[in-house]
């Protein structure tokens, strides 16, 4: 079961380029932490970003605007995203590839 967590929201940077995927969990120290951004609206940045450690199983969930330098991940679709974790978690590896490859565009 996913726990809510304040201290993934406190660990939270919007600029994901200073990160690499897995990262440090802040609540259990595993490398573990994974994150996804998602942009809903292309004109003023609305979406969301969940944060989420797959060893802990605490989470993170928020309104944000999406950094700018973000592109939406093809394979992840939007209709499945809701503030569970489960979707997001079966998906984890392509989701930190995703991440880190932009990290180096």
């Amino acid at each position: 079961m996913w726990e809510d967590s304040r201290e993934m929201l406190k660990s939270f940077n919007l600029n994901l380029l200073e990160n690499r995927y897995p990262d440090i969990c802040p609540e259990c120290g595993s490398t573990d932490k994974h994150i996804l951004f998602f942009r809903f609206d292309d004109e003023d940045g609305d979406g969301g970003v969940w944060i989420w450690c797959s060893k802990c199983h605490r989470y993170t969930h928020a309104h944000v605007v999406v950094p700018s330098a973000w592109k939406n991940p093809e394979f992840i679709n939007e209709e499945e995203l809701d503030t569970s974790i489960d979707y997001l978690e079966k998906q984890k590896e392509m989701i930190d590839e995703w991440v880190n490859g932009l990290n180096k565009a």
